[in-house]
């Protein structure tokens, strides 16, 4: 998984746990499916960031969250965005897109 946070402030990562964890080591946190917390470190090319959650730091792996929120200073829902690969939808959740869309 590689994730560039390097232009979001730190209090702006915001993961969601995909599953839960149970650490083996004293610098990991316990969480479950469904937990929200703080990314605290996030290196693009590391299988294990860092983070808060009820008021403990520690170590998790990256591939067991999902980004809820990155902000990089302004507020997504008032920008425009233009599609710049096609996207035929494979699912009933999902949409079809066209270039330029």
């Amino acid at each position: 998984q590689v994730v560039n946070l390097q232009a979001a402030n730190l209090s702006d990562r915001i993961a969601v746990a995909l599953g839960d964890f149970l650490p083996e080591c004293k610098d990991g946190f316990y969480f479950r499916a469904g937990d929200e917390f703080d990314i605290v470190d996030a290196p693009e090319d590391g299988e294990w960031w860092t983070g808060k959650h009820k008021g403990k730091q520690g170590v998790f792996p990256a591939g067991l969250v999902r980004l809820q929120n990155v902000s990089h200073g302004f507020d997504s829902y008032d920008q425009e965005y233009k599609v710049i690969h096609a996207f035929e939808k494979e699912n009933d959740d999902e949409l079809t897109l066209n270039k330029g869309d």
